[in-house]
This record gives structure tokens, sequence and C-alpha cells, in this order.
């Protein structure tokens, strides 16, 4: 004779006092471990999982929305960008454009005043290539920059001034 729902309910939480793992008792029963969990379980089925998930999922994008970084620097929203701590944006993307142009005219005033990338970059902490790099971007973007003073020299471009 079977035994009814509430009856395998009660069976499996004695057999599952005695010890026995979800996979035993429900070959003793007949039904599938996770049927004699959900059974253990009753407050955890799947569908209450999916009713929570679906309530966490626009509570949680509200909770961002309303708790969002401001930028340090002029206090504006800023955008969420990488999970990543170490890839996430320390400022806005105005300031952040901001910056980049005035770090482009200190360099540009820098090549204005007859210095090559390496003397730039060590008067700037950086490298020659970060520094060409930054300058190839500033003319990329609209900025006038002035060439290398060895190119004025009469040099050809594979030569360096010693």
């Amino acid at each position: 004779m079977a035994l009814s729902r509430e009856q395998n309910i009660a069976k499996a939480r004695e057999l599952r006092e005695q010890g026995l793992v979800l996979r035993e008792i429900g070959e003793r029963l007949g039904v599938h471990q996770v049927t004699v969990w959900q059974w253990l379980n009753p407050g955890k089925t799947r569908d209450k999982q999916r009713k929570d998930a679906a309530k966490r999922g626009p509570a949680k994008r509200q909770w961002e929305r309303d708790n969002r970084a401001g930028c340090p620097q002029c206090g504006s929203e800023m955008g969420q960008g990488s999970r990543s701590p170490s890839k996430r944006f320390d400022r806005c993307a105005a300031c952040r454009r901001t910056n980049a142009r005035s770090r482009w005219g200190r360099l540009i005033s820098l090549r204005e005043q007859g210095l090559t990338n390496r003397e730039i970059a060590s008067a700037t902490g950086t490298t020659a290539a970060a520094v060409a790099s930054t300058l190839y971007t500033a003319g990329q973007h609209g900025f006038e920059v002035p060439p290398p003073p060895y190119w004025s020299r009469g040099k050809s471009s594979g030569q360096v001034a010693a």
C-alpha cells in the first residue's frame, strides 16, 4: 500500500533523524532525492526561490541606482564600470576627459620647450613610450603636437640626438 504525501514526509523526517542521506531516503521511499529535500525544506522550494529572485532583481537594481557613488572630483553620478575593483572608474567620464586633456596640455607644453620624449618622461615620472603614446592620442583628438626636437634638426627619423 502506497503512503500518502504527508506520511512520506513524516517517514522522510524520521529517516533523516536516523542519519540517512537524501539519496538513501529517496531510494527507500521511491522518490528522487530532490523531492526528499523539498519535503524536508518546505519554505525553500524552487517556486519560492524563483519568486524571491524576481523580487531581489528589481530591488537590487533600485538600490544600486540610489547608492551609486559620486565622483570625488565633481560630485556627479558615476557609471558602474566593471565589477572588478581594479577596473572600476575612479572619476566620472567628464572628469576623466578633463584630466586627460590637462595631462595632454602638460606634455605638449614640455614638448614645446624642446624636450624629447625621454626628457619629458624623466620630468613627469613615466616612460618614453607612455609619453609618445599620450602625445599621439592628443594629436588624434585635435591637439597640435609639435614634433620631437631632433626632427627639426634635419636628422632622419631613425637617428636620435645624442
